[in-house]
């Protein structure tokens, strides 16, 4: 795949040498995959059941071709949809988009300033078909003079909820449900800013406000899936809350520039349980504002906050191998179905701030799968950086194309479940579950039932350095015992016949093909080859010394495209990340502002 970088060129200045810590971690699959200009910037994206994005915002042109305010990217985010022409000039939306939700027919529901779409009169609200055209049977309601960014979501009924100056709800053909009457108070210019759906149908709103629907509230509340307000959720914030999102367990994820939550200190970000006390146990290391979330699958957390995106863990930890761009205002995330994560943003350029949206690669690839025991429970497991989700739906059909409601599924560990099914081998059955965070969209997954084993879990393909160890998992499930065979490069691996494989100091020869054989009575089922790659460790060289300007200067030299990252401390103990720098056989400078500030400096360079 081609891939893309934003780099500065500078010309190097080398000084006096010194002590540098060079530390060589393991060499993981975090890169950037793409990272796309538009001409003035986006405000909003989904994801779309069959993994294209939509992005929507302000702009006239998309990587130097035509597109206003709308624009579609094929899955890998490489190039634009050719075949999506509802955001060219002739037929495009004539002001910018804000929020959009997917429905579950595939539908996508578009809210902004504008007041034509795809040619048609369409005054802040319109729908797309799955397709992409306009859909001309939903005419709604005039909605954009209150609309905030990000601030919509649609219920299981169809019912759709759009927030901003004012708290509206539209039924599913866009006229105004006149039996929802939410009021919001304030000072000022009280706002909501931030709306998610839970599992079970309650809505959570976040904004700037002091009381809802006549009941004192502080800037978060939960109503009911009718509209009254919910008396048993009382969660305070002392400042303005910008971004919400539901997990599976009915915890609630809020961001936002406050500096309390429920009475307790956190700095922007927190969790609540679901009866709106504060959890205890997660403690996220952010600082400053917090503007959008996207969760993972495996608890994981993309932040937009102040200064950039980051990567934080289920505890609350950053996660020190994700890398992106650094974007000066963080405007949205999402998590593509293969478990890159989608940033939108803009960035500072020599130029002047230039708006990006980049596609950042996880070390921690995702996982999904879906299959039927043959006893009545069908088990969507999904895991890694995949995007997580608050309700799955799970549907069967003979021909796939008409589908058939089985039932809503179970949240279990590690996926979702549903139970007293049964299913006839070749008939198809399909999960979808509705994404979670900042920006709402669809994931799919449809397998054909088989009585024999099926394939859980397919092994990573991965880079590794050479005297490093690394273990391949695979993971089958049937109704009868299963016995295990690894394979390399289309040969049997003496002794390896558990669903897991360890090399613990791998080696040049190790590189090539792995897969996993499954086997039981029924039959057998292999798993696709996991690409090993083995690179000798590279060698690093640096130097540093002090910088006419006054700041220390670090001059590096390495493989060409070896991306490190450059940490300091002060005391060879704690250690802070300073930035990061793609290597070139050409020595490539980097300049620590901070270092004035401390009697004595030391610094490590690590490869991620």
């Amino acid at each position: 795949m081609k891939r893309r970088f934003l780099l500065r060129s500078y010309s190097p200045g080398c000084t006096a040498s010194a002590l540098v810590l060079i530390l060589l971690g393991l060499l993981a699959s975090a890169h950037f995959q793409q990272a796309r200009a538009w001409s003035q910037g986006g405000s909003s994206m989904v994801v779309l059941p069959d993994g294209k994005v939509l992005a929507g915002g302000s702009f006239t042109s998309f990587e130097g071709q035509p597109r206003t305010n709308l624009v579609r990217l094929i899955a890998d985010g490489t190039a634009v949809d050719q075949t999506f022409t509802l955001g060219t000039e002739q037929t495009g939306l004539n002001q910018g988009v804000l929020a959009m939700a997917v429905q579950p027919d595939g539908k996508v529901v578009v809210v902004g300033g504008f007041t034509k779409l795809g040619g048609q009169p369409r005054q802040g609200v319109g729908r797309l078909n799955a397709d992409g055209t306009l859909d001309t049977g939903f005419v709604p309601l005039d909605v954009g003079r209150i609309l905030n960014k990000d601030c919509l979501v649609i219920q299981d009924d169809g019912k759709i909820l759009v927030g901003g100056s004012a708290l509206i709800r539209l039924n599913a053909n866009g006229v105004a449900d006149p039996s929802f009457t939410v009021r919001i108070g304030g000072a000022g210019s009280p706002a909501v800013s931030a709306l998610a759906l839970q599992g079970d149908g309650k809505i959570l709103v976040g904004g700037q406000f002091t009381a809802l629907d006549g009941q004192a509230r502080s800037n978060l509340a939960r109503l009911n899936p009718d509209g009254t307000l919910d008396p048993t959720f009382n969660a305070t914030c002392d400042r303005a809350v910008q971004t919400l999102a539901a997990e599976p367990d009915g915890k609630i994820l809020v961001g936002g520039s406050f500096s309390t939550l429920d009475g307790s200190s956190v700095g922007g970000l927190g969790r609540l349980n679901p009866d709106g006390t504060l959890d205890p146990g997660f403690n996220p290391q952010v600082l400053g504002e917090v503007y959008c979330l996207a969760p993972e699958a495996d608890g994981s957390i993309i932040v937009g906050q102040s200064g950039g995106f980051r990567r934080v863990r289920a505890d609350g930890t950053t996660d020190p191998n994700f890398v992106s761009l650094r974007f000066f205002y963080p405007e949205s995330a999402a998590i593509g179905p293969d478990g890159a994560a989608i940033l939108l943003g803009a960035i500072e350029m020599s130029t002047g701030i230039q708006p990006y949206v980049e596609w950042a690669g996880s070390t921690n690839p995702a996982t999904q799968s879906l299959f039927y025991n043959g006893t009545g429970s069908i088990t969507w497991l999904r895991g890694g950086s995949a995007p997580e989700i608050w309700r799955a739906l799970v549907e069967t059909s003979t021909d796939g194309t008409n589908w058939v409601k089985l039932g809503e599924g179970t949240h279990v560990e590690g996926g979702w479940q549903l139970e007293g099914v049964s299913l006839k081998t070749g008939q198809l059955m399909r999960a979808r579950g509705w994404i979670t965070g900042s920006s709402a969209g669809l994931v799919s997954e449809t397998q054909t039932v088989i009585q024999g084993p099926a394939i859980v879990a397919s092994p990573s393909s991965r880079t590794n350095f050479t005297d490093t160890p690394v273990t391949l998992h695979a993971y089958a499930a049937a109704s009868s015992p299963l016995g295990y065979q690894w394979y390399k490069d289309g040969a049997a691996i003496l002794g390896a016949t558990n669903n897991s494989l360890a090399l613990p100091d791998l080696q040049l020869a190790d590189a090539g093909a792995y897969t996993m054989t499954a086997t039981n009575a029924n039959g057998s089922q292999t798993t696709p080859a996991a690409i090993l790659t083995v690179v000798p460790r590279p060698e690093i060289a640096a130097w540093f010394g002090p910088h006419p300007g006054g700041q220390m200067e670090l001059v590096l030299a390495g493989p060409p495209r070896q991306q490190v990252i450059i940490e300091s401390s002060t005391n060879l103990v704690s250690w802070q990340e300073l930035g990061t720098a793609v290597l070139s056989t050409k020595p490539v400078p980097y300049f620590d502002l901070s270092s004035g500030a401390s009697a004595q400096r030391f610094y490590r360079l690590r490869v991620p």
